[in-house]
């Protein structure tokens, strides 16, 4: 699990930015953490709102929506133990198990609710999905589904992130990013090859 700690006093640096690429890159669960919640202040000397300061780092890191956020002090322990807390919702999160059936009526809905656009008057069909089950059990293993579909190269970027959105909006999986991994009909001389 990457644990991406913020100096809450200087909020998002371009360093930060930096590291979280490298984070969103590696496919890794991910936490984000304010240290130093202890000296966020008011100007009026109130206590400042995690939610407030939570919806800045989201802005900032968009990308990392589904890192959960907490807000802590190192130095004061205040809150720490909430860092155990999260850490086990993501590996509970990792734990989630979506039944085949159940995954493509999702997605037959999703498919009907807004089909995906058409590519070189072809359009993008999904034939078949299911959740991977990892070979080797990991306990923070990211959630990874296999679509069975017509031609991978159909599949455009920005439906891609739809359907990222949408399994996300239903399966939140806090912590975790989420795998989809595309497999196109073979051909019929591909198949010819292979029998």
């Amino acid at each position: 699990v990457g644990v991406l700690v913020l100096d809450a006093t200087a909020g998002v640096t371009t360093q930060d930015k930096r590291i979280a690429g490298l984070l969103q890159e590696s496919m890794k669960p991910c936490l984000i953490i304010l240290n130093k919640w202890d000296l966020m202040q008011k100007e009026d000397g109130g206590r400042m709102a995690q939610g407030e300061e939570a919806l800045k780092i989201r802005n900032e890191l968009f990308f990392f929506d589904f890192a959960p956020i907490i807000c802590l002090s190192a130095k004061t322990g205040q809150d720490v133990k909430r860092l155990a807390t999260a850490l086990e919702e993501v590996r509970q999160a990792a734990e989630i198990r979506i039944g085949t059936g159940e995954l493509n009526r999702f997605f037959k809905q999703v498919w009907e609710s807004q089909p995906p656009p058409s590519k070189g008057g072809r359009r993008f069909k999904l034939l078949y999905a299911t959740q991977v089950v990892p070979e080797v059990k990991r306990p923070f293993h990211p959630p990874e589904f296999l679509l069975f579909v017509n031609n991978a190269d159909l599949m455009t970027d920005a439906y891609h992130k739809h359907l990222l959105h949408t399994l996300r909006e239903e399966w939140p999986f806090a912590g975790l990013p989420i795998r989809l991994r595309l497999q196109g009909r073979l051909s019929r001389e591909e198949q010819d090859r292979r029998s």
